[in-house]
């Protein structure tokens, strides 16, 4: 066997990075948990929190039954790999609702049912840094 030596990749390609390329789901978890610490204080109870992540183009769509009388506090935040985090309420035709228009890590939405129906909480991410191949994000529903 012989083995045949290089100068190996270009700088640019040789050093691979997982901090600038993976999701780093617990960020975006604890980036939300103080926000939703501070609502408990305002009678907020916690309906539902999830972490996933997103390549760019993509969106994650949780059906969420809204009761009528019912005020919701939607929240989303990422880990940073993307500089902005979007979220959408969306009825079940497909017409926004409500949405967040910030380009900011964190996002919320605050909705009040006015009858009982059956929504969707599209959550999306934009301008991916340069090396990212996704973004962590974290999801929560408060209601009282």
């Amino acid at each position: 066997a012989t083995r045949i030596t290089s100068e190996g990749l270009p700088e640019e390609m040789d050093v691979i990075s997982p901090e600038e390329m993976l999701p780093d789901e617990e960020k975006a978890r604890n980036c939300l948990e103080t926000s939703i610490w501070s609502d408990y204080d305002d009678d907020w109870a916690l309906r539902m929190l999830d972490t996933a992540h997103l390549s760019p183009e993509e969106y994650q769509a949780y059906p969420v039954t809204i009761l009528a009388g019912i005020e919701y506090h939607f929240q989303a935040c990422n880990d940073g790999q993307a500089k902005d985090v979007k979220l959408e309420l969306v009825d079940i035709e497909g017409q926004t609702l409500i949405r967040d228009s910030s380009a900011e890590q964190q996002a919320e939405l605050y909705y009040k049912g006015e009858s009982s129906e059956m929504v969707y909480l599209v959550v999306s991410a934009s301008n991916y840094e340069p090396r990212a191949a996704q973004t962590g994000i974290s999801v929560s529903i408060l209601y009282r």
